[in-house]
């Protein structure tokens, strides 16, 4: 099922039968199916993207990953100078019952990770997406689009 318009008619939930049947040409139906192809790929790409990402933060609540970004900016501001304020840092030290020094080489080195693995998920999800809109209609067929596959 897929909707289109030819000719000014909007064609909403047909098959190819049903199109042609209508006098939608094969070519049209083609093109637009070819499309929405693609479309259903792209969205298959992006979900496994996000499925990936998501692993890599299952073990954190919600509230600790929102404060990802700062316990990183305090910590590097930290390793640039000591007197910097880190207020979540010390807070987490201090009921961590842990040294900063400690605390920061942490959460630097668990930043670290997460660029490297969040970057190779993004950066495949990327060359997939690529790839993908290199496809034509005229040139390709639905069964490359269907080997672009996570």
């Amino acid at each position: 099922m897929i909707q289109f318009t030819y000719n000014d008619d909007v064609y909403h939930g047909y098959t190819k039968d049903q199109a042609l049947a209508a006098g939608v040409p094969l070519s049209v139906w083609d093109v637009k199916e070819f499309e929405a192809e693609q479309a259903n790929k792209l969205k298959e790409i992006n979900d496994a993207a996000q499925r990936a990402l998501d692993t890599l933060l299952v073990t954190y609540p919600k509230g600790e990953i929102t404060s990802f970004d700062k316990q990183e900016s305090e910590a590097r501001a930290y390793l640039d100078d000591a007197a910097a304020p880190t207020p979540l840092l010390n807070a987490l030290a201090e009921h961590r019952e842990m040294d900063k020094d400690e605390l920061v080489r942490r959460v630097i080195e668990k930043a670290d990770a997460f660029a490297a693995a969040s970057g190779a998920i993004i950066g495949k999800r990327q060359k997939l997406e690529d790839a993908l809109n290199v496809l034509t209609s005229d040139a390709n067929t639905l069964n490359d689009i269907a080997a672009i596959t996570w």
